[in-house]
């Protein structure tokens, strides 16, 4: 105890001969001298109790507080605490004017996670929003996206085979194998695309084996390239000063390993089964989405695929479509006689009822694209200028009736038979007009 003197504070000790003369009984004989000579039992000075109290007593927001700290080891900080928590809610009984917090790294630590929870919800939207954007599908979009579960399967599981603690280290591996698992995504999914429009694969499962065979050297390299130099830190997790890389090494380097083998399998089968354009559309989109988007109108596609179609029927090596240089027909007269190839190969080189029939594919494939949008709709544009001056603000709204949506799928399905009715027609009109330049050639021979 401290006895005050004015300003002054005196520490007082006791000190008894033996651990046996420190009960309560004997310090309250313990005999103190007086002023007078005298001496009187330390009982008729003081009140003796048994207490225990802290050596300090630490203040924070002016009221007390007491510290019980412990280190872990062993397993994972966030269990352990709920642990604790369990155990002192079913067995202490808090007094009023006292409450308990748990602070520390386990507090750190849950204000990372809630952080990097926030943050990663945020990157998965941006991501979404940019693939939308540069594929310019949703569709692909979210082929692309499947590859964030896949590598989701490797992290859960190098996480459960290093002991199941699931630490801030362990979410940033995730965040960076979901980046790694998109850009092979993208490789595959844009690269069956650019086969499909730029080297004129038509055949949509072509397109696809095609493309997975020719990603996989790209993607493995990747994924090597990351997971050799990630092996030899998720093998030192015993030693100092590895205790955050290793978590996250191995969540990174299992995650890449289910997310390669699992994106040359599974997302071409989603492919095959999902991916092919053209076969339908929801019509539940946002009015400015259809009004600001603009459907490919470009009608290459469809003319290779009638002109294959028509060479097959009319037995000739090609026929041509717009845009491809006219056959010179004086070419064929040079030696002064025609044969049946020759009448077949002049019908599918410069027929010019054949080349009509390939622009109205070409109408076909336009009115397809006009069917995704809106018919009719309002786009309304506001100038506000406040009294007294100031800034002038700019006010837009797009308006279109709902009940246009909903008649959108029956307008594609609408246009795609008529031009698939086209590429027919077409391809019909070549063989009728080879029938016909035939039957003269043999009259006239």
């Amino acid at each position: 105890t401290q006895v005050l003197d004015d300003t002054e504070v005196y520490d007082v000790v006791v000190r008894v001969g033996s651990r046996d003369a420190s009960t309560r009984e004997a310090l309250e004989d313990v005999t103190v001298a007086t002023p007078n000579g005298g001496r009187v039992p330390l009982s008729l000075l003081t009140h003796v109790r048994e207490d225990a109290t802290p050596n300090f007593i630490n203040r924070e927001n002016a009221e007390r507080r007491i510290v019980v700290q412990c280190n872990v080891a062993g397993r994972d900080l966030t269990g352990l605490v709920e642990d604790i928590r369990a155990t002192v809610a079913a067995n202490v009984s808090v007094p009023r004017g006292y409450w308990i917090e748990y602070g520390g790294q386990f507090e750190s630590a849950q204000e990372t996670t809630r952080r990097l929870a926030i943050l990663g919800l945020l990157v998965l939207a941006a991501m979404s929003g940019i693939l939308v954007w540069v594929l310019g599908s949703i569709r692909d979009a979210v082929l692309v996206l499947v590859n964030l579960p896949l590598a989701l399967i490797g992290g859960v599981a190098g996480l459960v085979l290093s002991g199941g603690v699931l630490s801030v280290a362990s979410l940033i591996g995730f965040i960076a194998v979901f980046g790694i698992a998109a850009r092979n995504g993208i490789l595959l999914v844009s690269h069956v695309r650019h086969l499909q429009q730029r080297e004129g694969v038509t055949n949509f499962q072509t397109a696809v084996q095609r493309g997975s065979l020719e990603r996989v050297a790209p993607i493995l390299m990747t994924a090597l390239a990351a997971g050799l130099a990630l092996v030899p830190l998720a093998l030192r997790g015993d030693e100092p000063g590895t205790e955050l890389l290793t978590p996250m090494a191995i969540v990174i380097l299992f995650g890449l390993v289910s997310s390669t083998l699992l994106n040359m399998l599974v997302v071409p089968a989603l492919l095959l089964r999902f991916g092919e354009r053209g076969v339908s559309r929801a019509a539940v989109v946002a009015p400015a989405l259809l009004v600001a988007s603009c459907a490919s109108a470009d009608p290459a596609l469809d003319w290779r695929r009638t002109a294959d179609l028509a060479a097959e029927s009319i037995s000739v090596e090609s026929v041509r479509t717009p845009g491809e240089e006219a056959i010179d027909v004086r070419a064929f007269l040079a030696d002064g006689e025609l044969t049946r190839a020759d009448c077949a190969a002049i019908v599918a080189g410069s027929h010019p009822r054949l080349e009509a029939a390939f622009h109205d594919i070409g109408a076909s494939r336009a009115e397809l694209a006009r069917a995704g949008l809106l018919s009719n709709p309002a786009l309304s544009v506001f100038f506000l200028f406040p009294e007294g001056g100031g800034r002038t603000d700019v006010q837009a709204s797009i308006a279109a009736s709902l009940s246009d949506l909903w008649r959108i799928p029956a307008r594609e399905t609408a246009a795609r038979a008529e031009l698939e009715q086209s590429v027919l027609e077409a391809a019909r009109l070549a063989g009728e007009l080879t029938t016909r330049a035939l039957a003269a050639h043999d009259e006239a021979y």
